[in-house]
């Protein structure tokens, strides 16, 4: 199977770990010449926080949640290195429900060959009291995941 699409999610916590997703998501698209989506997600309240934020006229027709979210640092962060790298790469953001259902939605919608997601190691006690966004979409996911835990960078 070729490999034409890898969905890259950057999530708030991401913020360290942006590069080494970027990275390993660079590993999967350059070798076969697939584009990247670097993916986000917004909830209402947090996307006119950063609309104000980062200085945007939210009354302009033209604004998306792509360019607004290509100003979170993590979002940036893996965005500039993969198209350092030659990678053919885009932002797509959503404004809804932030949560990991989100990202699999979008793998889905965007036909991703490939996820890159990020987390932390936890306990099993952890996961069964705090659940994982991680563990969703590598569960959920349409397409096979790269995991990449939070302290391989």
């Amino acid at each position: 199977m070729s490999i034409e699409t890898v969905l890259v999610v950057v999530g708030d916590e991401d913020e360290q770990r942006a590069e080494t997703l970027a990275r390993v998501a660079a590993e999967e698209t350059v070798p076969s010449g697939a584009e990247a989506i670097v993916a986000y997600a917004f909830t209402e309240e947090e996307f006119g926080d950063a609309v104000q934020q980062f200085g945007f006229d939210r009354s302009a027709d033209q604004l998306t949640p792509g360019d607004v979210a290509d100003r979170v640092a993590g979002v940036q962060a893996a965005h500039s290195y993969l198209e350092d790298k030659g990678v053919d790469t885009s932002v797509h953001a959503r404004i809804g429900e932030a949560g990991p259902e989100t990202f699999v939605k979008m793998a889905e919608s965007r036909g991703a060959d490939r996820v890159v997601v990020g987390g932390d190691r936890r306990s099993p006690a952890g996961k069964a009291v705090f659940g994982s966004d991680a563990q969703t979409v590598l569960l959920d996911a349409p397409c096979p995941v790269v995991y990449v835990r939070g302290d391989a960078a």
